[in-house]
């Protein structure tokens, strides 16, 4: 059965979830919600903006491609998406919530949680029992190793690692090819090699 899904962003994000989509055959595409974008997108109509969305009459199915939270609605459904070409060694021990995104060349190992609304980009891995908590993104090619803890609303960003056991706090962003190798504290900027401090933002 082919079930129909709305993407929310028509960035390059969301092209490049389109694209996977239109790669699975359960999945048809009927449109994008997007603040900015109108018209077309990949010939793939933009039916109005996130409010348009939230005020929707009636349920319907959404993945959510943009690095930003939604007011959630009890009518809609979040589609859970993992592409062909991920891998998870242990599916059985992996724990994933709603609304995830799990890219192509992703691979995930053992013991793992991923809460509501993950975004994991391509190429990307996860050691085992990491702990990513809902709305964390991470970039293409960045590397968690195992125990790394998450918490809510982390951005990793492209080719960057973070070793065992580490722990980084809310709201917090790492930069694109850093190495962190002791705990974030909540809503801070890391970069580097060893990551550092850049700044605190509120």
């Amino acid at each position: 059965m082919v079930s129909e899904i709305y993407i929310v962003g028509a960035g390059g994000l969301g092209r490049e979830v389109l694209a996977m989509l239109q790669g699975m055959p359960t999945w048809k595409v009927v449109g994008f919600y997007d603040d900015i974008k109108t018209g077309e997108i990949e010939n793939i109509s933009v039916a109005g903006t996130i409010s348009d969305l939230l005020h929707h009459k009636g349920s319907c199915c959404v993945v959510v491609a943009i690095v930003q939270r939604l007011s959630i609605k009890t009518d809609i459904q979040y589609a859970t998406l993992i592409h062909p070409q991920a891998t998870l060694y242990q599916h059985q021990s992996i724990y994933i919530g709603h609304g995830v995104i799990i890219g192509a060349g992703v691979r995930l190992t053992t013991g793992i949680r991923l809460g509501n609304h993950v975004l994991l980009n391509l190429n990307c891995t996860v050691g085992h029992d990491a702990i990513l908590s809902d709305y964390c993104s991470v970039m293409p090619g960045a590397h968690l190793a195992g125990a790394v803890l998450l918490k809510e609303a982390v951005l990793i960003g492209s080719a960057a690692s973070v070793l065992n056991g580490v722990s980084i706090g809310t709201g917090s962003i790492v930069g694109s090819g850093s190495v962190v190798t002791r705990g974030v504290p909540e809503n801070t900027t890391v970069v580097g090699v060893p990551a550092r401090k850049l700044s605190v933002h509120r």
